[in-house]
């Protein structure tokens, strides 16, 4: 509840690291089409760069693992390696002064009491 202003879809570091960026039933021949992957981030809800940093990261490195590796589907993924890998380059965010949500949740100074924001109810799409 303390969270910043959720605007849209609420997607969890876990919510990230399952997603598949080839859609499910696309041919393999379609799929050959795909070249990459990208992270969009919209900026003009953001009031400077340590907001940017909570939403961005450590989503971010979530989305690094799906694009640049070779995973298994995403109910097979191993989470539970992934948020220990977590632990080190938590260490390397805050080396660079990364100001990016903890694990555990916002610490005092990124908490928002009673901004309610927009989100959106339900599962969010794998778009």
């Amino acid at each position: 509840e303390d969270e910043p202003m959720p605007i849209g879809y609420v997607r969890t570091l876990e919510d990230v690291y399952r997603f598949e960026p080839v859609p499910p039933g696309l041919s393999e021949e379609a799929a050959a089409h795909i070249l990459g992957t990208q992270a969009n981030v919209w900026t003009e809800v953001m009031e400077n760069r340590s907001r940017v940093d909570y939403q961005v990261f450590p989503r971010l490195a979530a989305f690094a693992e799906v694009a640049w590796s070779a995973l298994p589907a995403p109910e097979e993924r191993d989470y539970t390696g992934f948020e220990r890998r977590m632990d080190t380059h938590y260490r390397r965010l805050d080396a660079l002064g990364v100001d990016y949500r903890p694990p555990a949740g916002p610490l005092p100074r990124q908490r928002r009491p009673g901004v309610l924001g927009r989100p959106l109810e339900g599962t969010p799409p794998n778009v």
